[in-house]
């Protein structure tokens, strides 16, 4: 008895001892974490909390800032917990507006700051919330320092941003649509009478047009009145913000919201962007403007505390080199595309994806890296976005001329994949490679027979002379289908001749050789659209013999190194996790890169790399049967 009242005894000093510190845990450590918040709160700070991912220094010099636009705009800063926990998991969910509103009024008063360049990828937010950026942005051009901003599409929305800058550079291949305020209504009653519903609604308020697309197959004309004059206030609004911000008269104005579709080209002959470039030509056409000494990232000016200071540095190093382990031996840049084209991975749950942001990372961290004597690309792509492909041919062109840019075709570098490809010094493709595809599609669903067989209708309000077009169930018109094919055609001129100069042939003979047609990589060795027929194992020695180099001697392999992905990274969802394992494999494929040429006898070497390319054959036969080319 005494031995178990021991052992109870003993039992009940570990499970008192327990959950008093279970107690402490949950109800005294919050209120010490509440107090220490409190009495910290004044020093938590975006700009304090970024000192956990190191100092940022403010500008001391003539510094121009220099403002990546891509993700979401959001209205209210968060709170302290959801902002220590950003800042220690190193990830922030979007733009907050108050943030830059503070950051931007600090800039404005900030002697050593001379301008603000933009660089819009993808942009999102409601109406309201781009309205108070353009506001923002107004209030800072007011210190007389120059606001430029380059854009990759535009659109009424981003139209009406741009208008608060002092110039509005084009990608060159941007796609234009401005076809003002629209409001698209679906009615479905005569859909549910069919199937054998009914719905009873109770309204008070003629306009209270909530349900009324369950009762009815069209709009009401108290509907259709209050639709017209919200488009009409909301064309109008947009009309005289954008006159004044582009000092063009507001009839001009008006016009381009009625002709609703331009080419770039169109678009600066109307004086809707004064130029077309890509992000260095911005930069270069500000620096004129205003020349700067140095560069700093908007967010990085953000991140300084309070009101930023006077002070500074230039821009945090992004990127560390895999050249940093190689001892600044002399070796070979590999940067693989493989996938689609996008501007951004946000519309895309592929694991294989290419983006016009990440490319231009790694082409631009290849082109500054002094160990990588050339550059081999591996493209595998069936192509994607026209304006992502000419911003990575842009950056192609330019990387080649710095240094020998060696492409790998893998099983197909189609339409876009060709476009990014065309620049390079010396092109190499599979004989099974599916390349060229040098031509433009693009596709509008129309829903014509819907109303009649199924009773769903479509509504369009709109000022726009694309009314047909934006209406899902009407044929598009004759001036509709001409001014698509205007556009198209101007990607596609495009393209011929970016083909024909990189591949220094004559425009003519490309035009032969182009109209969409797709060609095996046999094919299109002897139509000169790449150079010769092989893999990778080729482009490593084209680019050795290109660089200079010693081609039976084995060179370091030189990747891009992204930024460490945070723990909240990896905890985001599935592609989080994705990109956390990507990050990781591609240490281990680094350090087994650096280890085999180091160390592997040629034996060892060989039986190494043939296992390799069996593992690699079986996923390229894997991608043929998902992938198919054909449009860009």
């Amino acid at each position: 008895m005494n031995h178990l009242k021991k052992i109870f005894g003993t039992l009940g000093r570990v499970l008192r001892g327990y959950f008093m510190t279970i107690g402490i845990l949950v109800t005294v450590l919050p209120v010490l974490l509440s107090w220490a918040a409190l009495r910290h709160s004044h020093s938590l700070s975006l700009g304090n909390l970024a000192s956990m991912n190191g100092a940022v220094t403010p500008p001391r010099k003539e510094t121009r800032l220099e403002w990546t636009l891509n993700g979401e705009l959001l209205e209210n800063s968060p709170d302290i917990s959801t902002r220590f926990l950003e800042r220690f998991f190193q990830r922030q969910t979007g733009f907050y507006l108050p943030e830059i509103r503070r950051s931007l009024r600090a800039a404005a008063s900030d002697k050593h700051i001379k301008s603000l360049m933009l660089n819009v990828y993808e942009i999102h937010g409601s109406s309201a919330e781009f309205e108070e950026l353009r506001r923002i942005l107004g209030d800072f051009r007011k210190s007389g320092k120059p606001v430029y901003m380059h854009l990759s599409t535009l659109d009424d929305t981003l139209l009406y941003l741009a208008s608060a800058a002092d110039s509005v550079i084009m990608a060159p291949a941007g796609e234009i649509t401005l076809t003002g305020p629209t409001f698209n209504l679906t009615y479905f009653g005569e859909a549910l009478k069919k199937i054998g519903a009914s719905v009873e609604v109770v309204r008070h308020g003629k306009y209270k047009s909530a349900f009324e697309p369950f009762v009815s197959n069209k709009p009401s004309p108290e509907t259709l009145e209050m639709y017209r004059t919200m488009e009409s206030s909301l064309l109008d609004h947009f009309v005289d913000k954008i006159a004044e911000g582009r000092k063009q008269p507001r009839e001009k104005v008006a016009s381009w919201f009625k002709r609703g579709i331009f080419t770039p080209a169109d678009a600066v002959s109307a004086g809707i962007v004064d130029a077309l470039g890509y992000g260095d030509d911005a930069l270069d056409r500000l620096e004129a403007a205003a020349p700067s000494k140095a560069e700093m990232d908007f967010e990085d000016f953000m991140a300084l505390p309070g009101e930023p200071s006077v002070e500074t540095s230039d821009r945090g190093k992004k990127g560390a080199t895999a050249s940093e382990k190689s001892g600044g031996q002399a070796g070979l840049a590999l940067i693989e595309a493989v996938g689609e084209i996008h501007m951004t991975g946000s519309n895309s749950s592929s694991a294989d994806i290419i983006t016009a942001e990440q490319m231009v990372k790694e082409l631009r961290w290849a082109a500054g890296e002094p160990d990588a004597k050339a550059v081999v690309i591996r493209i595998s792509s069936p192509g994607g976005s026209a304006t992502a492909s000419d911003l990575i041919w842009r950056e192609v062109e330019a990387l080649s001329l710095e240094k020998p840019v060696i492409v790998s075709m893998g099983s197909y570098a189609a339409s876009g994949g060709y476009y990014i490809a065309a620049p390079a010094s010396w092109i190499i493709a599979e004989p099974s490679t599916i390349t060229g595809s040098i031509g433009v599609i693009g596709m509008n669903i129309k829903l014509a027979e819907v109303e009649k067989k199924f009773g769903l209708s479509f509504h369009t309000i709109t000022s726009s002379d694309r009314a047909k077009l934006l209406n899902p169930s009407t044929p598009s018109s004759p001036e509709d289908k001409a001014l698509l094919a205007r556009a198209v055609d101007d990607v596609y001129q495009t393209f011929i001749a970016k083909v024909a100069d990189g591949r220094d042939l004559p425009i003519e003979q490309v035009e032969r050789i182009a109209q969409g047609r797709v060609y095996t990589g046999i094919q299109a060795e002897k139509l000169e659209l790449v150079d010769e027929l092989g893999g990778l194992t080729d482009a490593f020695r084209a680019a050795k013999e290109y660089a200079g180099l010693d081609t039976e001697k084995l060179y370091p392999i030189l990747r891009y190194e992204a930024d460490r992905p945070s723990l909240m990274d990896c905890l985001s969802g599935p592609l989080g996790m994705m990109e956390c394992l990507e990050f990781t494999g591609t240490r281990l494929r680094q350090q087994f890169d650096h280890s085999v040429i180091a160390t592997a006898a040629p034996a060892v070497l060989g039986n190494t790399l043939d296992r390799t390319a069996r593992v690699m054959k079986i996923a390229e036969q894997d991608r043929i049967m998902a992938l198919w080319p054909g449009y860009l």
